[in-house]
């Protein structure tokens, strides 16, 4: 319970994890394997492997984790953004 409550802290504004260098350049790093995936998947496509996934789901699943990790980590190693207590 104590690691969950320091977890949620770090969405305060004000709040920041011990090396935002760090965790920003995995960021980049997600965002750019996500895209490389989506597009690596349409591409094998176009030769004409087929992929035993419906049209669509390739795309919403690469957004939805670009998504998620964007908005944890710009919460998370930012402290001039943040919700809850401290925010204004």
């Amino acid at each position: 319970m104590k690691k969950l409550k320091a977890i949620l802290a770090l969405f305060r504004a004000g709040q920041v994890v011990a090396d935002p260098a760090k965790w920003k350049k995995r960021q980049v790093g997600v965002t750019a394997l996500a895209g490389f995936l989506g597009a690596l998947i349409q591409l094998v496509a176009m030769f004409g492997v087929a992929i035993p996934v419906p049209p669509g789901i390739t795309e919403s699943v690469a957004l939805a984790i670009v998504t998620v990790v964007n908005i944890v980590l710009t919460y998370t190693t930012s402290d001039k953004v943040g919700v809850g207590k401290g925010d204004k």
